[in-house]
């Protein structure tokens, strides 16, 4: 497995991971804002039906762009800086990283991850 697969699996580890946090948080804040006065035990709680599962749509950073990005030019003494460059040429509006919008981060990644394996 590349670097670039293992550091892409860790991502979606800690996405996933997030996103577990935030459902729990929203749980807590839902049980402790219980409008009556008194509060109810889980036990006498009847279970919330269970939401279909849905893929959460994973939110990368101009920093998480930016580190992707910074490895990939710098692997290998810097043997694909050039190809770097020109993919964030491809996205950008002014040719920098901060040209791209926030859209594209995900389709930038995505194609950075062809670059040196192939």
């Amino acid at each position: 497995m590349s670097k670039m697969s293992n550091l892409s699996a860790a991502i979606d580890e800690l996405i996933e991971t997030g996103q577990k946090l935030i459902d729990v948080g929203n749980g807590l804040k839902e049980y402790f804002s219980n409008t009556n006065d008194t509060v109810s035990t889980p036990e006498t709680q009847e279970p919330a039906p269970a939401a279909p599962k849905e893929e959460p749509e994973a939110t990368i950073s101009f920093e998480d762009v930016r580190k992707i990005l910074s490895a990939k030019s710098s692997a290998e003494d810097g043997k694909y800086k050039a190809e770097v460059k020109a993919l964030v040429a491809k996205y950008s509006e002014n040719g920098t990283l901060k040209g791209v919008p926030e859209s594209s981060y995900a389709a930038l990644i995505a194609e950075s991850e062809v670059i040196g394996n192939g």
